[in-house]
């Protein structure tokens, strides 16, 4: 279950980030919408999930980030670095606490300055 006690959370803000930071949701990805929209409203969700079950579709831009438990992460393309992207703040991608990643990507994987992978800890590509 990715939410635990959801029966107290069912007229919580789900953007609060109080919500989150509580360590209550067990999902690693999370989309809301902007609005308090009706339910069946699935517009901008489905975008949401279409690119979380067919993630080959776009490019990934992985920036300014300390991972440090394993991970999947897939993508047209994967860029990884201190300066891959400008929608981000620039620094460096560390990988570390013996984390295990898996880059898997349609095209390329492309790491590029400001990548490290600590000592113990792993990382693995794939083309799709």
């Amino acid at each position: 279950m990715g939410l635990s006690n959801w029966k107290d959370k069912l007229t919580v803000n789900l953007q609060n980030e109080n919500f989150y930071s509580s360590g209550t949701s067990k999902f690693e990805q999370y989309f809301t919408s902007p609005a308090n929209d009706l339910h069946t409203r699935l517009n901008a969700s489905a975008s949401f999930l279409y690119n979380q079950l067919y993630p080959f579709n776009q490019d990934v831009y992985i920036q300014n980030e300390t991972i440090t438990k394993n991970r999947y992460i897939a993508g047209k393309n994967i860029y990884v670095g201190r300066a891959v992207t400008a929608a981000k703040p620039q620094g460096d991608v560390l990988i570390t606490n013996n984390a295990k990643i898996l880059f898997e990507a349609a095209e390329n994987v492309s790491l590029e300055a400001g990548f490290d992978c600590a000592l113990g800890a792993t990382f693995e590509v794939l083309k799709h």
